[in-house]
Order: C-alpha cells, then sequence, then structure tokens
C-alpha cells in the first residue's frame, strides 16, 4: 500500500497537514513573506499536492526541495530522490506544486519528507 509516512516542513514555520494558513498584509510592513504566505497540501496517490498561496499585496517568488524515499515491503529505504520546484505567485495568487513520487511505482510504499521551502519578495 503507498501512503504518506512522514511530511517535515522546515524553514518556515508552516502550518502543514490538512490545514491552511495565510494572512493578509504587506510584504514589505510585515517581518517576512512567512507572515503572508500560506500552503496546504493533500496526499495523491503518486505523490503530495501543494497548493501554495500568496496573501502580500506583491509578488513573491517560492523555491522548494524534498526527498523521496522508496521503501520495500519490510520498511527498508531501497531507493531516495530529491525533487525542487520554483513558483512565482502575483498578490493574492495561488499556484500548485507537485511533489511526485513517481520513482517509486515499482516498490511497496513511499514517503516524501525534508521539505524546505524559500520564499522572497519580487522587486
Amino acid at each position: 500500500m503507498r501512503g504518506l509516512r512522514s511530511f517535515v516542513a522546515v524553514g518556515l514555520g508552516l502550518v502543514v497537514g490538512s490545514s491552511f494558513f495565510t494572512m493578509e498584509r504587506s510584504a514589505e510592513g510585515a517581518d517576512s513573506v512567512n507572515d503572508c504566505f500560506g500552503i496546504q497540501q493533500s496526499e495523491k496517490d503518486t505523490g503530495i499536492d501543494f497548493e501554495l498561496s500568496n496573501g502580500c499585496d506583491r509578488s513573491i517568488s517560492c523555491n522548494m526541495q524534498w526527498t523521496v524515499q522508496c521503501e520495500s515491503t519490510t520498511g527498508k529505504v531501497v531507493v531516495q530522490a530529491q525533487g525542487r520546484a520554483g513558483a512565482m505567485l502575483a498578490a493574492g495568487g495561488k499556484s500548485r506544486v507537485f511533489g511526485s513520487a513517481d520513482a517509486c511505482k515499482a516498490h511497496a510504499a513511499w514517503t516524501i519528507d525534508n521539505v524546505t521551502f524559500a520564499c522572497t519578495p519580487v522587486r
């Protein structure tokens, strides 16, 4: 059975799981983009769908990375791969990024973890 065993977001203090976090604030007036950036994630059969949301009053650029681990029926990691994606979000905009676990098609289970985000205002 394929499934998500762990998901860790690091670097932005994001709320993850099936929850959603965003606040309307100025990207310039906020302490950081973290104050007006939100993310929602949902598990699919072949990976994780991330919906990025920009509650800032200006565009932001986000880069993300993650690790995909393929596991045997005994839970042993047999393949590990890195994934990465970037997205440009207009003020008030949303974008989707898919963290694919396609590298694990021939294996019993997969895990996507070590997810990191770095978002900055676009000047």
